[in-house]
C-alpha cells in the first residue's frame, strides 16, 4: 500500500501565508507608493511622507527593534555613499506643513538663483517646478504642496556629465585619431583615441557622481528653506491670533462703562 504523504500546512493558493523577502518588500512598497501617488494625481486622497511615530509602529509590526531603527535613521542622514556606475537618482524630502501656493516665491527664488539659463519655472495648482543649474548639471525640481505636507523632488540630468566629460573625450578621440591616421601613424592614432575615450568615460562617471551629491544637497537646501518659511509663518499667525483678543479687550476697555 502506497504511503500517503502528509498534507502541506499551507496551500499554494492561500495568499495570506505568502512570505516575501526583504528585497521584495522594498520593491513592493516602492511600487505601491508610486501607484498611490498616481492615484493622488487623479483626485484621490494621499498624504506624502511618514512620520517617525508611524515608522516606529511599522518597524515594530515587522519585528525590527527600536535601536536598529534609530541607527538606520541616523545613518540615512549621513552623506550617501555612491558607486561610480550608479544610475541618476531622484531625491525626495517631505516637510510637515503645507506651503501655500501664494508663497511659492520661496521656491522660485531659489531656483532662479541657481540657474544660468532661461528655463521656465512653471506653477500648476499646488505644484511648482522646472530646471535649474545645480553644478555640474541641469537638474529637475518639483515641489508639491497638499494634504498638510510639502514634498520636494530633485533629479539631476546627464547633460553636464555628458557635455563636460564624455563629449570632449569623444571629440578628442575622433579628431586626434583622424589627424594621426592621415599621417600614417596608425598605432599612435589608436592609442590616442583610446586614451581620450577612457578619460571621457572617467570624467563622465566622476561628474555623474558629483551631480548626484549636488542634487541631494540641493534637496536638503530646499527642504530647510521651506521649513524655515513655514515656521516663521506659523509664528506670525500665532502672534496675530494672540493679539486679536488683546485688541478686542483694549477696545472694550476704552469705552466708558454705562
Amino acid at each position: 500500500m502506497a504511503t500517503r504523504l502528509p498534507r502541506n500546512k499551507y496551500h499554494l493558493n492561500d495568499m495570506s501565508h505568502e512570505v516575501f523577502s526583504e528585497q521584495q518588500v522594498t520593491e513592493i512598497i516602492r511600487r505601491a507608493v508610486a501607484i498611490q501617488e498616481q492615484g493622488s494625481q487623479q483626485g484621490k486622497d494621499y498624504t506624502p511622507g511618514i512620520t517617525r511615530e508611524e515608522l516606529e509602529r511599522i518597524a515594530k509590526e515587522v519585528g525590527v527593534s527600536v535601536d536598529a531603527l534609530r541607527q538606520a535613521i541616523e545613518e540615512s542622514k549621513s552623506p550617501t555613499k555612491r558607486k561610480l556606475f550608479a544610475p541618476m537618482e531622484e531625491f525626495e524630502r517631505v516637510i510637515d506643513g503645507e506651503l501655500d501656493p501664494n508663497d511659492f516665491d520661496v521656491v522660485a527664488s531659489l531656483l532662479r538663483g541657481n540657474t544660468t539659463s532661461r528655463a521656465p519655472i512653471t506653477q500648476v495648482g499646488r505644484s511648482i517646478g522646472g530646471q535649474t543649474w545645480v553644478a555640474p548639471t541641469l537638474t529637475h525640481v518639483d515641489v508639491t504642496s497638499r494634504s498638510g505636507r510639502t514634498r520636494v523632488k530633485v533629479k539631476p540630468t546627464i547633460f553636464g556629465p555628458f557635455m563636460l566629460g564624455a563629449y570632449p573625450g569623444i571629440m578628442g578621440a575622433i579628431l586626434t585619431g583622424a589627424l594621426l591616421g592621415e599621417k600614417g601613424f596608425v598605432a599612435a592614432a589608436i592609442a590616442s583615441a583610446t586614451a581620450f575615450v577612457i578619460s571621457g568615460i572617467t570624467a563622465f562617471l566622476v561628474l555623474q557622481k558629483k551631480s548626484a551629491h549636488s542634487a541631494e544637497n540641493f534637496a536638503e537646501k530646499l527642504r530647510d528653506r521651506i521649513a524655515e518659511h513655514l515656521e516663521s509663518s506659523s509664528q506670525v499667525n500665532t502672534q496675530q491670533t494672540i493679539s486679536e483678543p488683546e485688541q478686542i479687550h483694549q477696545r472694550i476697555g476704552d469705552h466708558p462703562s454705562s
